[in-house]
């Protein structure tokens, strides 16, 4: 006979279950699928683990909070120095953070689903003191939001205050009264809203507790390096403010002697009385069963309800014809961003709640003329929020249809048009958003007009080419079939459309005309091409068999392209501050190390997606692709001499750019060897191999060699583009007769060679 569970044993199964539910998730990021065996398979392709994967990725996040957490502190420190106040003010910062735990832990999606996980728990064979026990003890230990915020500011706290390598155990025994308080009152509220509220308000309510947690992070660990918020609640705190749970938390750290011990002492038993103060408010909440949320539904109020027949047509058509201005789709759209609360907030209050705060605080401090003042940092705070606007709209547009949207392959249109029909109107709103942004903050912080002109539409140029690459990209990120609504969207696309969109922070920036052109210019056509790739995995969506392999596309090469022109500004910029000429020899340095880091990333990448068609630089024929690469390599050398010859000869010269032409004497012989042997492989391997390649696919060889040669022509200085589109013909060339990437590197390294020799 088997014995019902004890709350001990039931407890730990929770535990588990939460815990393997969360690894799952976490490890789903990089989660990768296997290679199909040649039969068609009746279901979705499953995937390995990825938990060493998610244990880094959760390791950078720890390590990025506690940086956060040790600049907070250092500028209150800063502030106030090691007096009363600042401890006050370390007290209010550490509120805040608990603050923010239980206002996001209650205001998770949990609340706004219709179903109640209490509702099944309480058939387990348990006692309701036991049960509710084990959901505080579970929502005590998996706590993520809890353990980020809490542990790790509570041991920079502790390693600030000289505990050393036993700052990890204090923060620890700091914490754990804290997340008790948050797990017993996340419980208390968590139970008597779904027990008195319907299913509309709980929704309602999520979206608004959303927005009051990041509104106490934010409190907590931005505002002090941006304002004196914190350190006028330090001098204006009143003296029972020191009692609290998280103020005693707090003082124990920071106090000495039986100070501290008396502080933790205190927090223990104040933990125990909420505690016990949970267990009997609990007890009441639930004394009349658990309320199932059909049943709240149901007894919604009749009021409000359309009356049948010829008025609700009339209401409809009047809709109809009051949105002409937008398709009936994008209607649609609009309507369901009305009626989402959750979806209203995170797709347009949070950017302009982010952007405001930001503004209230360098208001405060009297900073902000120099962050909204500055044309570029206002661009870029613009443009973030409208790219952050998109990841979740336009970057969302299919996953949103969830189980429905098989319902848009039986409409009379076409797909893809359905799609780009909602891609314009989340642009458009971006794009609003956007404009809001530079004129309210170059009006607030008296920027001339003409200094904001060009950032800004470099922004508004970029806003509708990244609401297409959110879109493009959400295409490939859909998992419609997921039963797990978070499981529909895979991570790492999310991830890559961040990273692209911080590539355009580079076009901002720069103060070279040149360099913003080749980059919105290589981001329109990375939208085009992955756009074309979106609209042939469209029809698929619904086929649980079609799992297309990974092949090297024409949007894999302009992706390695944006990344090495963005790497060799980073390069270049950290050569001239350690001191470096502007020379050709500091052009040889940035292009190689530039590219090897983009062929080591991407190769990466594409070793995880087991991506197939990836360019070989040998192969069988070795000999012939030898052959024609001396041969276009000496066109190229004869070409490239000739320009040398002719340039410095003509009226329109630069001569102040004549540097950029030579090489300096003397060169390193090692970095001789890196632009003979080094460049042309990571070069030739992005340019003629990914770039070339795709485009090959698509237009044939001649029209793919012409445009390949100008996208690698841009990547250099405009003095250079010349010469540099006929190398990249010369190897397009090579590379098409030889059949490997053998022949265009022997192009490359004959030409480099010349260079330095004639320099």
């Amino acid at each position: 006979m088997n014995r019902p569970p004890s709350a001990l044993r039931a407890g730990w199964l929770l535990v588990r279950l939460r815990l393997r539910r969360a690894a799952n998730q976490a490890g789903s990021i990089f989660q990768r699928k296997k290679a199909p065996d040649g039969k068609r398979s009746a279901t979705a392709p499953k995937r390995g683990a990825g938990f060493l994967g998610a244990a880094v990725l959760y390791g950078l996040m720890l390590w990025g909070f506690f940086g956060f957490c040790s600049a907070a502190l250092a500028s209150l420190h800063h502030q106030l120095g090691d007096g009363h106040a600042w401890l006050v003010a370390v007290q209010i910062q550490t509120g805040f953070l608990l603050l923010a735990t239980i206002v996001l832990g209650i205001g998770s999606r949990e609340l706004a689903r219709p179903e109640w996980d209490l509702e099944w728990l309480v058939t387990m064979p348990l006692s309701l003191r036991s049960l509710l026990g084990v959901r505080i003890a579970e929502r005590t230990i998996v706590n993520a939001s809890g353990w980020l915020a809490l542990w790790t500011f509570l041991t920079t706290l502790a390693r600030q205050q000289g505990y050393g390598a036993s700052s990890p155990l204090a923060g620890l025994a700091a914490a754990l009264p804290l997340l008790l308080v948050s797990g017993v009152l996340r419980t208390v509220f968590d139970t008597g809203l779904r027990v008195a509220l319907r299913p509309g308000s709980l929704r309602n309510l999520q979206a608004l507790l959303s927005i009051a947690g990041l509104l106490a992070f934010w409190l907590a660990l931005f505002a002090p390096s941006g304002s004196t918020i914190l350190a006028d609640a330090g001098h204006a705190a009143p003296s029972w403010a020191e009692w609290l749970p998280s103020s005693l938390a707090a003082r124990a750290l920071t106090e000495t002697g039986g100070a501290a011990w008396t502080a933790a002492g205190a927090l223990a038993a104040e933990a125990g009385l909420v505690l016990a103060a949970g267990a009997v408010l609990l007890h009441r909440l639930l004394r009349s069963g658990v309320v199932a949320a059909g049943s709240r539904e149901s007894a919604r109020a009749a009021t409000g309800k359309a009356s049948p027949g010829a008025p609700a047509a009339a209401a409809a058509s009047t809709t109809v014809r009051a949105r002409r201005w937008v398709s009936p789709l994008q209607g649609r759209e609009l309507r369901l961003l009305a009626r989402d609360r959750a979806f209203l907030v995170q797709t347009l209050i949070l950017p302009l709640l982010i952007v405001g705060m930001q503004f209230v605080l360098n208001s405060r401090a009297g900073s902000a003329t120099a962050v909204f003042g500055a044309p570029q940092h206002l661009a870029a705070v613009a443009f973030g929020a409208a790219a952050y606007m998109l990841m979740f709209s336009a970057f969302q547009t299919l996953n949103a249809e969830g189980p429905a949207l098989w319902l848009m392959f039986s409409f009379p249109r076409p797909l893809d048009a359905m799609v780009r029909d909602k891609a314009r109107l989340w642009g458009a709103i971006a794009t609003s958003i956007a404009a809001a942004v530079l004129v309210i903050g170059a009006a607030s912080a008296h920027a001339p007009v003409a200094s904001t002109v060009l950032p800004a539409a470099i922004v508004l140029v970029g806003i509708p080419i990244y609401a297409t690459i959110a879109t493009s990209l959400g295409v490939f990120a859909c998992n419609p079939l997921a039963t797990d609504v978070r499981r529909r969207v895979r991570p790492d696309y999310l991830y890559l459309y961040m990273l692209l969109a911080s590539f355009y922070a580079f076009a901002i920036y720069t103060s070279d005309l040149w360099q913003r052109v080749v980059l919105i210019v290589l981001s329109l056509l990375l939208a085009l091409a992955l756009w074309q790739k979106a609209k042939d995995r469209l029809p698929l969506l619904l086929d649980p068999g079609a799992v297309a392999p990974s092949e090297v596309s024409l949007s894999d090469g302009l992706i390695a392209a944006m990344l090495f022109f963005v790497l060799q500004g980073v390069v270049a910029v950290m050569a001239l501050s350690a001191g470096a000429a502007p020379d050709a020899s500091l052009a040889l340095l940035v292009f190689t190390l530039a590219g090897a880091l983009t062929w080591a990333l991407v190769r990466y990448v594409m070793w995880r997606h087991k991506t197939t068609g990836v360019p070989a630089f040998f192969g069988a024929g070795a000999g012939r692709a030898v052959l024609w690469g001396l041969a276009a390599g000496a066109g190229a050398v004869l070409a490239g001499l000739a320009y040398l010859w002719i340039l410095p000869r003509t009226p329109w010269f630069p001569r102040d750019a004549a540097p950029l032409l030579r090489v300096a004497p003397g060169i390193d012989p090692a970095l001789a060897v890196l632009a003979v042997a080094g460049a042309p492989i990571f070069e030739e391997w992005i340019f003629r191999g990914l770039v070339f390649g795709g485009l090959r696919r698509s237009f044939g060889p001649w029209r793919a060699a012409l445009a390949s040669a100008a996208i690698f022509a841009v990547m250099h200085p405009p003095l250079a583009v010349v010469p540099v589109f006929v190398v990249g013909l010369c190897a397009a060339a090579a590379y098409q007769r030889g059949g490997m990437l053998l022949a265009p590197v022997l192009v490359h390294a004959l030409y480099n060679g010349a260079m330095i020799g004639f320099g």
